[in-house]
């Protein structure tokens, strides 16, 4: 355990003494499908709204629904462009529990900033003008 601390304090002493900005980067189960990816974005929405640097490692489970939700694709980094300065980790939750993991305000400003203005909205006024 104190291997991986100083680990982490070695990376972040050189990430400040160059300048680099630090990444935690979240790695999710191979298993998680949309509902759980949305719960993934919206923590990584919260978290930046906090000034966290936080990312979600790409998966091609999703993919074809950041096709649909380009503006997603933000909260990304793929495996090849994280840097051995940025933190990796596992998830430890899915950030799911309303009112303590994520607050009402924090899931509209998240749908209207995020999902809203994505490809699907184009979608859904482009067949309600028809």
């Amino acid at each position: 355990m104190l291997q991986k601390k100083t680990k982490f304090a070695l990376k972040k002493l050189i990430s400040n003494l160059t300048g680099y900005n630090q990444k935690t980067i979240i790695e999710i189960p191979l298993q998680a499908r949309f509902g759980n990816f949305l719960y993934f974005f919206l923590h990584c929405y919260i978290e930046r709204q906090k000034g966290n640097n936080l990312y979600i490692l790409y998966t091609k489970t999703m993919e074809q629904w950041l096709l649909y939700f380009p503006k997603l694709n933000d909260f990304i980094l793929f495996p090849k462009d994280y840097s051995k300065l940025d933190k990796l980790k596992w998830f430890s939750s899915f950030y799911q529990v309303f009112n303590e993991d994520f607050k009402q305000d924090d899931l509209n400003n998240f749908i209207r900033d995020y999902l809203l203005k994505g490809e699907i909205k184009s979608q859904i006024i482009s067949r309600s003008l028809k």
